[in-house]
This record gives structure tokens, C-alpha cells and sequence, in this order.
């Protein structure tokens, strides 16, 4: 799994970042049990966006 993170600052108060998780949207068990009903699938591919500001 790649994830990915972006930042730029717009003026010296704004921010904006953008994260990608799972680039690739490979497809991973994120926890393995046991037994067969112990394995669960990781996160799909997603991005987030963020603006941050400071006064």
C-alpha cells in the first residue's frame, strides 16, 4: 500500500495538504484472525483535502 501527502502554504496564515492513502487501491486484509471470518479488508483508495487557517 502507498500513500501520498502534499502541502502547500498559500500566505503565511493558509494551508492546504492533500492526502491519497492507498494509491493504488490494492486490495490487503488489514487484520487476520483465526478464523475465516477474523479477516477484514484494508481502507479502498481515498483523498483528503484540508485547509487550515491561523489568525
Amino acid at each position: 500500500m502507498y500513500n501520498a501527502l502534499l502541502g502547500y502554504r498559500v500566505n503565511k496564515n493558509d494551508s492546504l495538504q492533500l492526502n491519497a492513502n492507498n494509491i493504488f487501491d490494492k486490495h490487503y486484509y488489514k487484520k487476520v484472525g483465526a478464523t475465516a471470518t477474523g479477516y477484514y479488508y484494508g481502507d479502498p483508495r481515498n483523498v483528503a483535502l484540508t485547509l487550515r487557517g491561523s489568525f
